[in-house]
């Protein structure tokens, strides 16, 4: 039962485990290369992510990202609190900010604010010499 002044996160909403889909609040100049800013509470509310520890990846939910994962950029889950006004404040339902600089990299799609994108939490996942075991693999 939901009591009656708990404030409702639609975002981020998992849809398969490790994956949630989630608008683009927006981009603020707080957040560092590589991160992505969630609200925090929305992050404990709605997900499975480790702030500071988890790392994702990003991509639109048109699938239209077509780079190998290991390819694919990886950003540190940053919790947005009041601390980081700017960064909170595109983030009060839970949506993803980045780094305003971000949109420039060549790898990293342009996001308009309000796209949906896909968070993908794989990457914590995988052991950390991954991408050296699987060339072992494929080239034996």
């Amino acid at each position: 039962m939901q009591a009656e002044n708990e404030v409702i996160y639609p975002w981020p909403l998992e849809t398969l485990r490790g994956l949630y889909v989630a608008p683009v609040g927006g981009y603020s100049r707080e957040l560092s290369v590589n991160e992505i800013g969630i609200n925090r509470h929305a992050l404990l509310k709605n997900t499975e992510l480790i702030p500071y520890l988890d790392r994702v990846i990003i991509s639109k939910l048109d699938g239209s990202e077509i780079l190998p994962l290991f390819m694919r950029e990886q950003f540190l889950v940053i919790p947005l609190t009041e601390e980081l006004p700017e960064a909170f404040s595109r983030s009060l339902s839970g949506e993803v900010v980045l780094l305003e600089l971000q949109i420039k990299k060549d790898r990293f799609p342009r996001l308009r604010i309000g796209e949906e994108v896909i968070i993908n939490s794989i990457v914590s996942e995988l052991p950390s010499n991954w991408i050296s075991k699987l060339m072992k693999r494929s080239l034996s």
